[in-house]
């Protein structure tokens, strides 16, 4: 369903040095192509999203992120920051908002965009 792993953060004279992943991690399969969401906070919610063969590993880069994932019991919300890596699997559902006035966090998936591999649905 989803993994989170801790993320390096190191402190330096001038701020942060944020790592995101490296072609030896264990988390990434293979490369595919990487997207930055950049999003404000709101009321309105996402619809939700499912990758029938993608995987996702997302870190939050600035701002706090509430994401949520689906199982067939329950919905789990994780309120993110850049401290952990999210691994979302294939088949997962799942949406996104932000907790801050803005937020942005990049996602690298495993695959080329597809429309026909995305699935998304009002669920609630």
């Amino acid at each position: 369903m989803y993994k989170i792993y801790k993320n390096k953060v190191f402190k330096t004279k001038i701020g942060e040095l944020i790592k995101f992943i490296d072609k030896d991690s264990k988390i990434l399969k293979k490369f595919g192509e990487i997207y930055f969401n950049n999003i404000k906070n709101s009321k309105k919610k996402n619809d939700w999203i499912s990758h029938k063969k993608y995987q996702c590993i997302i870190l939050v880069i600035t701002g706090r992120v509430n994401f949520e994932i689906k199982n067939k019991k329950q919905i789990r919300i994780l309120k993110l920051d850049n401290n952990v890596i999210l691994k979302i699997n294939p088949r997962t559902w799942f949406r996104f908002s932000s907790i801050t006035k803005n937020a942005l966090f990049v996602n690298l998936i495993d695959g080329l965009h597809n429309p026909n591999e995305t699935i998304r649905k009002k669920i609630d």
